[in-house]
């Protein structure tokens, strides 16, 4: 009996964790390997900072390059380089 509950639940357990740590970033396998000292506190915090800067900085590139190409001078200028070709 005690042999079933080994076989099956130890990679039951396993398997749940992989799963909430892929689901919820709760880092339960690197608790398990003493890695870290609290499974559910966010080391990613400061990636999640990174994260909204990059955006922030790829909107505004969007925003210029809407303005570039709205510009009717811009468009003019590639009729004209259409009509050259």
């Amino acid at each position: 009996m005690a042999t079933i509950a080994v076989v099956f639940l130890i990679p039951a357990l396993i398997t749940g964790f992989y799963w909430l740590d892929n689901k919820y970033q709760w880092r339960l396998i690197a608790w398990c390997n003493g890695e870290t000292q609290d499974p559910f506190r966010s080391d990613t915090a400061s990636e999640g900072r990174d994260k909204d800067q990059q955006i922030q900085r790829l909107e505004e590139r969007i925003a210029v390059l809407e303005k570039l190409v709205t510009d009717p001078t811009w468009q003019l200028e590639q009729e004209f380089k259409k009509l050259k070709e």
